[in-house]
């Protein structure tokens, strides 16, 4: 489980759990090296669980851009 503020450890889906349940868990996709966010209602108290790794396109070798 992770929380707001902490990096964003592989690439993939994860799970946000709502603090409460004022909402119900949905799916987002995170990019490595971003930031886990604050949700606007929870506040930090959001979590997030790693479904599934998933590389990002422009991060593999053979789709990065060419300077």
């Amino acid at each position: 489980m992770f929380s707001p503020g902490q990096p964003v450890p592989e690439t993939g889906i994860y799970e946000v759990i709502h603090d409460r349940a004022h909402r119900e868990t949905h799916e987002v996709v995170m990019h490595r090296g971003d930031q886990f966010p604050a949700c606007d209602q929870c506040d930090q108290r959001v979590r997030f669980k790693v479904l599934r790794t998933a590389p990002y396109i422009f991060d593999d070798e053979d789709f990065v851009e060419e300077p």
